[in-house]
């Protein structure tokens, strides 16, 4: 058997969730990662790489929340950080602070390699279109040329690039993220967690 492992870029994910498919966002990583795999193929691990907004508590609510319903399926979440840095609006000319996402891109091609290394993986498939990802992906297939590396890209995105680099790529259609939502609620024992309003569809 085939041992096929998943490193999901979570806040690229997210965005082409929010941007493309709001109601999908309660969305199982298990499901939709096991969905692609065929015959001969075994689940190996799953990784979401994300950081937690820490400053707004209404995000770091909802997403702690969400990374506490993909623990319950096994996904073994990466954190990175936010860093504070000033920008520049060529509107109005003046400075403005926000946050920048940090680390994703290293995480990914750490965990990448080292279980590469650790021979965890015979096939490594990324949910992402983030173009620095290219580097890890060749580095991967040059020193490991027995082990393929697949891209999955998220919906409304083109990663033209990484395709050309990979082995494989799927793009991942609507009606899939739709097959592959969590139910609303869960219970287990002490364990009562439910999806934040907007996260599915309406009733």
């Amino acid at each position: 058997m085939t041992r096929v492992s998943f490193f999901i870029d979570g806040f690229n994910l997210y965005h082409s969730l929010k941007d493309y498919a709001r109601d999908c966002r309660w969305l199982d990583l298990h499901k939709l990662c096991t969905s692609y795999l065929r015959e001969n193929e075994q689940l190996g691990d799953i990784y979401y790489f994300t950081a937690v907004a820490t400053w707004n508590n209404d995000k770091s609510t909802k997403h702690k929340l969400y990374i506490k319903r993909l623990s319950l399926e096994g996904i073994k979440t990466v954190y990175g950080k936010f860093k504070k840095v000033s920008r520049h609006c060529n509107y109005c000319n003046h400075e403005y602070d926000t946050h920048e996402e940090k680390r994703t891109d290293v995480n990914i091609a750490l965990k990448l390699f080292s279980d590469a290394v650790l021979d965890k993986f015979d096939t490594a498939i990324l949910i992402s279109a983030d173009s620095d990802l290219i580097p890890p992906i060749e580095e991967i297939s040059s020193v490991f040329p027995n082990k393929r590396v697949g891209v999955i890209i998220p919906l409304g995105r083109k990663a033209k690039e990484l395709k050309q680099v990979t082995d494989f790529s799927f793009k991942i259609e609507k009606s899939r993220l739709e097959e592959c939502r969590f139910p609303c609620c869960y219970h287990s024992g002490d364990v009562d967690i439910q999806a934040p309003q907007g996260w599915l569809p309406s009733e």
